[in-house]
């Protein structure tokens, strides 16, 4: 069932220059690119994947070759975040110096590109887009989002309950009921990844988008204290709440990093010993 989930031989856009991150082939290509290969996808025949890498999915991939597998066989891998944009960088500058420093810091904003300029032609087109996530607060900040902005996208979307028995067939039966032009699947790197890689065979679209966050149309939705909160009196709590998540990115974007230079570590002690081997 897996191997069909991207026919990449169909596809005209598979020469992309790549960045190797932590093992995983990202595509060197410019939003605008991606989007109007997205577009080119919707109208295809064949079922395609569009993956977009972050720090956590990376570290998941290293340590799970089924993952890896996977997300090598979508259509297009794309950076999802800052970390991954920043080691495609430090890949770059290596590739092109022969050594590099530290990896830079920066913005992430490759996804978010992505999903404006993409909603931008799918307005235009009047096309319909469903998203899956595991928020509710999320779902309703894309929903109203979309609805706001792009008025003439049909958007809608559902909660995926991983834990609850039937969650992922009922997913696939409403997907399949209105016959989107794309999917977004926004869940946690684990659970997306198994979710697309055991269910997309059998929804009725063409395109899948893996992504893991829709930071640029939840952001402002989200930032304020909620009203549940506010009238329990715990609007201190969800203030913690929010710190310890940011926290745990902190130590994903550390682990992340580690990875990064023990990864380059190998690398040039593998080229110093070839370089020995042809003295």
């Amino acid at each position: 069932m897996d191997s069909n989930l991207n026919n990449n031989n169909s596809h005209p856009f598979f020469s992309h220059k790549k960045a190797e991150v932590l093992g995983m082939d990202v595509d060197q290509i410019r939003v605008e690119k991606a989007v109007h290969e997205s577009l080119d996808l919707m109208k295809g025949k064949d079922r395609h994947t569009i993956f977009f890498l972050s720090a956590a999915s990376a570290l998941y991939c290293q340590s799970h070759e089924d993952a890896a597998d996977f997300v090598s066989s979508c259509s297009l891998v794309l950076p999802g975040d800052s970390q991954v944009e920043q080691a495609m960088e430090h890949v770059q500058a290596l590739s092109q110096t022969g050594s590099g420093q530290e990896l830079p810091e920066g913005l992430g904003k490759y996804a978010d590109s992505y999903v404006n300029k993409l909603f931008h032609r799918l307005n235009r087109d009047a096309g319909a887009v469903y998203a899956v996530f595991e928020k509710q607060e999320e779902l309703d900040a894309f929903l109203n989002y979309t609805r706001e902005e792009y008025p003439s996208v049909h958007a809608d979307g559902i909660l995926f309950e991983e834990s609850t028995e039937g969650a992922a067939e009922k997913v696939v039966n409403e997907i399949n009921a209105i016959i989107p032009g794309l999917v977004f699947v926004c869940l946690n790197a684990r659970t997306q990844i198994h979710f697309v890689k055991d269910y997309f065979s059998m929804m009725n679209v063409r395109l899948c988008v893996c992504m893991e966050g829709m930071r640029p149309l939840v952001k402002e939705k989200t930032e304020e204290i909620p009203s549940f909160f506010r009238v329990l009196g715990l609007s201190r709590f969800y203030r913690w709440l929010r710190r310890e998540r940011k926290l745990q990115t902190r130590i994903l974007q550390t682990a992340f990093r580690k990875k990064m230079t023990e990864k380059e570590a190998e690398l040039s002690a593998d080229s110093q010993s070839e370089d020995k081997e042809d003295l």
